[in-house]
């Protein structure tokens, strides 16, 4: 605009210095033209108008972009004002972070440490109970040892615990069919008492009371009584006694068939075996 005006200037100034300076005279012999000042005006107004609205296009122009910038610079500094707070809030935050990264090295030091600490404890503990644990497994060894040991033991006794009970009851079935036989037969014989040292029951009698020792009952009879020591019965009685050391049972049941060799006990100690009313319920 300004560039416009300034060429413009000079064209004038030109122009009228051409007209100021001009020698040359030229008569014509023609209509009268028009006014040159009064063109010169017109077009001073024309160009003054031209001017003028370029002049307002470029201030509109120049305004708008202003504004545009001065927008710009607006944004940017707010952009520059959050990037400035973000920033800080990223150092504080990275400051935080670096605090807690120390605190958390310090931490896992103090953890491995503890922890090597609480193995040695540990591995200490166990090697103590590794010994305790030893002469303890071999006692259990040992205990079971003794155990199937006992175990066997005790089989072997519920063995003869059994066999004994069988032979109760094979004596106990004995003895009654022998009483249901004398009480059939009649009796023959007498009761005694006790008899020590050679006294003797004959003749199918029964003999019920106390020890008897070194006799002999013979002729059917069924001794029920004391303890027998050294002594025999034959001739098919029965004798249900207490203990038996040494002695021996032998014949067999009056007209049962039934004969048995004779049993030897390895102890004295068959008290009472199959006294009336004893190892009923097992032979039952």
């Amino acid at each position: 605009m300004i560039c416009l005006k300034k060429n413009h200037e000079e064209t004038l100034r030109g122009l009228r210095g051409q007209r100021g300076h001009s020698d040359v005279s030229v008569e014509v012999n023609a209509a009268p033209g028009q006014d040159l000042k009064q063109r010169l005006d017109q077009l001073r107004c024309e160009y003054e108008t031209i001017i003028e609205q370029n002049r307002k296009d470029v201030e509109a122009w120049y305004e708008s972009k202003m504004e545009e910038v001065r927008q710009q610079v607006s944004t940017s500094d707010q952009e520059i004002t959050s990037s400035n707070h973000q920033l800080s809030e990223l150092r504080r935050e990275y400051q935080t972070l670096e605090i807690e990264l120390q605190s958390q090295i310090s931490m896992i030091q103090s953890l491995q440490t503890n922890l090597e600490d609480t193995e040695r404890r540990y591995n200490m503990q166990l090697q103590q109970i590794q010994a305790m644990i030893e002469p303890v497994e071999g006692e259990l060894a040992s205990i079971r040892c003794e155990i199937e040991s006992q175990n066997q033991e005790y089989q072997l006794l519920l063995g003869i615990k059994t066999r004994l009970e069988q032979e109760i009851c094979q004596y106990r079935r004995l003895l009654e069919e022998g009483q249901q036989e004398i009480g059939s037969g009649g009796y023959g014989g007498g009761y005694g008492g006790g008899r020590r040292g050679g006294g003797s029951v004959s003749g199918g009698g029964v003999c019920v009371g106390g020890g008897v020792s070194g006799g002999s009952h013979s002729g059917g009879g069924i001794c029920v009584g004391g303890g027998i020591s050294g002594g025999s019965h034959g001739g098919g009685s029965v004798c249900i006694g207490g203990s038996h050391s040494g002695g021996s049972i032998g014949g067999g049941h009056i007209g049962g068939g039934i004969s048995s060799r004779p049993q030897s006990y390895p102890t004295s100690s068959h008290s009472q075996a199959c006294k009336t009313g004893l190892g009923r319920k097992s032979c039952d």
